[in-house]
């Protein structure tokens, strides 16, 4: 039934409810005129009926009360939501009077609703009159309010009101063939009887020699929906048939969706048979589509992005550009809509007709195209590897990408290479490793690792050497004597390559007889007696003030004994360079020069 057809995608494209009541009668009753009144009126002529004008047939036929029920139910169901009661007594009365009512020649509601109650509704739903917001005297109300009417637009609304068109429509069939009766008696009969198509149903199920003839007369007395479904179900030659009859009572979707049924098992069947099948079922489901008027098909659907995908797994198999080519031009070949396409362009990463379709890759879908070019032997070998660079190349400037994960560990796979077990090194190997590197075409950041690493070992290489001479050196000064003090440190920064002899210049700059002697104080057991007493004195002492001033003397005393703890451990440890030099002074008392 186009009528409703075209009114559900008119629904489909409203924005609220306020725009579809706004237009709903100007848009039913273009519809009516179009597709009912033209064509019925029209048959008047060729029954030689000329005495009735267009106005008067319309008079005559045309009612639209059941569509009228229903949108004055949608309609009072929006002034409850605003309270507006003045509004809903005035919408209740100019109904009652008008209800039905037309004016003659052409369509739409009657002057009074239109001016003074459908203006007044479609006002109330808007929310916007300030006399809404007085009347409910809360803007957290009229927010509900608004809330609650937008939820109106929705598909029970759009059920109600097509029902109502529907009914409207099989009334104004209804009176017309009333009309033509009065010209040629029992021209027409009064209508279906479902009882007598109900006994035709089941005799038919009971005797197979005259089933067909039955279920024939059956649907020609009562297109019932049980009825039409058995056969579906059980003819499959009538199908088409029976989408079509279906299709007058805007039943349509529910035997489509029989059909989606059949082909899935169908298409089931048809590829375990082979593409040749495949594409024939397509072909059947495509000629049904427009048989029946239906724009979409979940299967046929599914079968456009199986063989889109069946293509691309030959593409990922493809080494040679040739075959590659060859496979692209069959996938975009391949009769299924862009919109398809590009889907499965996306999920597969077929970058090289991403452009084509508009298909934009996020920086994880680039780096799972680019690991299909980077893996197995290419991990493993140079010549491979470069290979593998020289492609992923090409597929990023394509993508018009500058970095990627995929790309920057094969760079790093490859430098590794060049550097083997850097940690057992020596100097002369590192230097030579440095050297590769800086000559190796690779991003910087992808050296620079490598490079810290080969940098951090040849500081530890140097850290050892100027230690074990650093040890000899401060083991043989006089830590009581001001000038080999001197001349150690002045040694110790002429010589030294790594932060490390920094802590052999603190040690030498510290040494002092009072220093030394608070070190020499540290392996002492009083030592350990200051650390346990300082803690314990300083919490003890902190609860104790707590109850007490007085006991304030405790606390400080703790902080006395741990600071001399400190001490003690701060020189030890300078002056033994981390306990790594136990010098000879430290155990037995010099004089100073």
């Amino acid at each position: 039934m186009q009528v409703i057809k075209e009114f559900k995608h008119w629904y489909d494209r409203c924005f609220g409810i306020e725009a579809v009541l706004e237009k709903l009668d100007e848009v039913v009753y273009g519809l009516i005129d179009q597709y009912v009144v033209d064509e019925l009126y029209g048959r008047l002529a060729s029954m030689e009926i000329y005495d009735i004008s267009r106005g008067d047939y319309i008079r005559q036929c045309v009612d639209m009360s059941y569509l009228d029920e229903s949108v004055e139910r949608i309609e009072y169901r929006i002034m409850e939501i605003t309270q507006d009661k003045n509004a809903m007594k005035a919408y209740r009365e100019a109904r009652k009077a008008y209800r039905g009512k037309f004016i003659g020649g052409g369509f739409g509601i009657s002057g009074a609703i239109k001016g003074s109650v459908k203006a007044g509704a479609l006002n109330a739903t808007t929310g916007m009159a300030h006399s809404l917001v007085n009347t409910l005297g809360d803007a957290g109300s009229s927010i509900a309010a608004a809330a609650k009417k937008a939820g109106l637009y929705n598909s029970d609304t759009k059920d109600s009101l097509v029902m109502g068109i529907r009914n409207s429509i099989f009334e104004i069939f209804d009176n017309h063939m009333s009309l033509v009766n009065t010209y040629y008696s029992g021209y027409y009969e009064s209508g279906f009887d479902v009882d007598r198509a109900s006994a035709l149903f089941e005799n038919a199920k009971k005797y197979p020699d005259k089933r067909k003839d039955l279920l024939i007369q059956a649907v020609l007395t009562c297109p019932t929906q049980w009825i039409l479904g058995y056969i579906f179900d059980n003819y499959s030659e009538e199908r088409m048939h029976v989408c079509n009859i279906g299709n007058c009572f805007s039943d349509l979707e529910s035997y489509w969706t029989r059909f989606e049924k059949v082909f899935q098992s169908e298409y089931e069947t048809a590829k375990q048979q082979g593409p040749q099948e495949v594409e024939e079922l397509k072909e059947t489901i495509y000629y049904a589509m427009q048989e029946c008027g239906v724009e979409e098909s979940e299967v046929y659907d599914q079968i456009n992005y199986d063989e889109l995908v069946r293509i691309t797994e030959e593409y990922l198999l493809c080494t040679e550009e040739a075959a590659i080519k060859r496979v692209l031009h069959k996938f975009m070949d391949y009769d299924a809509p862009d919109i398809q396409k590009k889907q499965v362009i996306k999920e597969k990463g077929i970058w090289e007709i991403a452009g084509r379709y508009g298909v934009e890759y996020s920086q994880e879908d680039v780096d799972n195209i680019l690991s299909r070019y980077y893996f197995g032997e290419a991990k493993q070998n140079e010549e491979k590897a470069q290979e593998a660079k020289k492609q992923i190349r090409v597929v990023m400037n394509a993508l018009n990408v500058t970095s990627s994960q995929v790309f920057d560990q094969l760079e790093k796979d490859c430098i590794a290479r060049l550097c083997p077990n850097i940690t057992e090194a020596s100097e002369e190997v590192c230097q030579k490793m440095t050297e590769r590197i800086a000559a190796y075409d690779a991003l910087e950041e992808n050296k620079q690792p490598f490079v810290d690493e080969i940098k951090k070992r040849i500081d530890t290489i140097w850290t050892q050497e100027d230690a074990a001479i650093f040890d000899k050196v401060y083991l043989r000064t006089n830590l009581h004597d001001v000038d080999e003090i001197r001349q150690a440190i002045e040694f110790v920064k002429q010589k030294g390559r790594t932060e490390n002899a920094q802590n052999y210049i603190n040690a030498l700059e510290t040494c002092s007889d009072k220093n030394i002697k608070t070190a020499q104080k540290y392996p002492k057991k009083m030592t350990t007696i200051y650390e346990i007493l300082g803690i314990g004195l300083t919490f003890a002492g902190v609860i104790l003030t707590l109850m007490h001033p007085a006991f304030c003397l405790i606390f400080f005393l703790g902080i006395v004994l741990w600071n001399a703890y400190n001490r003690r451990e701060k020189y030890w440890y300078l002056l033994t360079i981390n306990e790594t030099n136990l010098h000879k002074d430290l155990f037995l008392p010099g004089k100073t020069k």
